[in-house]
């Protein structure tokens, strides 16, 4: 519960400067974001994202970030699964 993390999304071919978008299914009492973009560089781009600490005891929790090209209904290009 809580906690900042830090993503490294390795792409191939992606020229620099492509902004690419991302989307969690949590929701805003989760986390401090649920979506937002980061820039290629290198084949690479990062982004953050930070969990809240609501303090109750709960099961594990899994969610899904997606990777895009552009808007939410863009082409989904990654999924990455955490608890």
């Amino acid at each position: 519960n809580g906690g900042n993390n830090n993503y490294t999304v390795s792409t191939a071919n992606v020229a620099d400067t492509t902004i690419l978008y991302w989307s969690i299914n949590g929701t805003l009492n989760d986390f401090t974001a649920i979506n937002g973009f980061f820039t290629i560089t290198t084949n690479m781009g990062n982004f953050n994202l930070a969990a809240i600490a609501d303090k109750l005891t709960e099961t594990d929790e899994s969610y899904t970030i997606s990777i895009r090209t552009g808007s939410s209904y863009s082409t989904n290009y990654s999924k990455k699964y955490f608890v």
